[in-house]
């Protein structure tokens, strides 16, 4: 008789610290704090999509992703001038939304995302009560790659 083990999709301090705009150091304070919950495999800390869930779903969390993203909206609105088009501003609003199609939208945009092959945007990501936001900050084809491919949705 063999066993085999199924490994569940897990989220990595780095992918996490992407997806929320949070530094890996706010990120680990949290796991010291026991707001955010994770497994720490050979030296690196995981964290199952559940786990992301509850964390998503801590409103002094959300909040500040929030304050993040508005940061990030602001910064871009402010230096638009200056970069004379160079770059574009996208904000992706899902009204509702399930978690198994948040955990979908993550697992096919983080890949995208961190393609060392395509330009790299700046990407933030927050779902809390059935509703996610996705802000993406980069030039016209990278948000064109990654917004064509999210059109699934």
């Amino acid at each position: 008789v063999y066993s085999v083990a199924v490994m569940e999709k897990t989220y990595d301090i780095a992918q996490l610290a992407q997806m929320t705009g949070l530094t890996d150091r706010t990120l680990r304070s949290d796991l010291k704090k026991g707001i955010l919950t994770g497994t720490l495999l050979n030296g690196k800390w995981q964290c199952s999509p559940q786990q992301v869930q509850q964390f998503f779903d801590t409103p002094a969390v959300c909040a500040r992703i929030k304050a993040k993203q508005d940061a990030l909206i602001a910064d871009f609105l402010k230096n638009a001038y200056i970069q004379s088009g160079a770059e574009q501003l996208t904000v992706l609003d899902w009204p509702q939304i399930s978690p198994q199609k948040v955990q979908d939208i993550l697992d096919y945009t983080l890949p995208l995302v961190n393609d060392p092959q395509y330009e790299r945007p700046r990407f933030s990501f927050r779902y809390q009560n059935g509703r996610a936001r996705m802000v993406l900050i980069g030039s016209q084809p990278a948000l064109r790659r990654l917004c064509g491919a999210l059109a699934f949705e």
